[in-house]
């Protein structure tokens, strides 16, 4: 990437932070403080422990993945739901590369907390590569039917379903479809299980961007 793409990413994501004001830091409060807190009082009580690894690994499975949404539904309410939004259309038609910029920086702000975390345990990196795939499983979905429905309130409400249903309706033998994971991020389960989500992930980008393009033309 030469110096005049990052300029152009770097322009473009300062406008986005400043068109969301105060809630574009709504993530960062819950991954740099409230789970970092969580951390902190387990590993207070029980150090070391499976306890706290096992705190690490699902609260940042609860709370990581969802908030990937946060940025973009912020950004697209104009895009879906804002009047006269047929101007965005005019150019620029097909806005993947807005949510994928969305996702790759919000990717990236999750391994600030998991450098920390890793000096703890290893095999948080695995559980970090697990959280990315579960990043990429929401945004996909999101802007799957971001466009399908086009409508940012009734669009939320299966991608919330989608969320608590992966971490309190599994069962006995949960699909492998639900992105939560109770058992520790391994090689294997990364291949068995995220591989899949991540095609499913494609597909469901793929589905976003034939939407995105059928939208009325102008």
């Amino acid at each position: 990437m030469d110096d005049k793409s990052r300029r152009s990413i770097r322009r473009r994501f300062k406008g986005k932070r400043r068109e969301q004001g105060i809630l574009f830091y709504v993530p960062f409060f819950f991954n740099y403080i409230l789970i970092p807190f969580v951390v902190f009082m387990t590993f207070q009580k029980y150090g070391l422990e499976d306890e706290t690894y096992s705190n690490i690994a699902n609260f940042s499975q609860y709370f990581t993945p969802v908030l990937t949404v946060w940025w973009i539904f912020l950004a697209f309410i104009k895009y879906i739901d804002g009047e006269g939004n047929e101007i965005y259309y005019v150019k620029n038609r097909i806005k993947l590369k807005e949510v994928l910029l969305f996702l790759g920086i919000y990717v990236v702000s999750t391994i600030v907390p998991f450098i920390c975390y890793s000096r703890m345990f290893s095999g948080m990196w695995l559980e970090w590569l697990r959280i990315v795939v579960e990043c990429i499983v929401f945004a996909a979905i999101s802007y799957c039917l971001l466009f399908l429905i086009q409508n940012i309130a009734i669009t939320m409400i299966p991608v919330i379903g989608y969320a608590f249903g992966s971490v309190f309706l599994r069962g006995e033998q949960p699909s492998k479809l639900l992105y939560y994971g109770e058992q520790k991020a391994t090689v294997e389960i990364l291949k068995d299980k995220y591989l899949l989500l991540l095609g499913i992930s494609v597909v469901c980008f793929a589905i976003g961007v034939l939407a995105n393009w059928k939208k009325e033309k102008y």
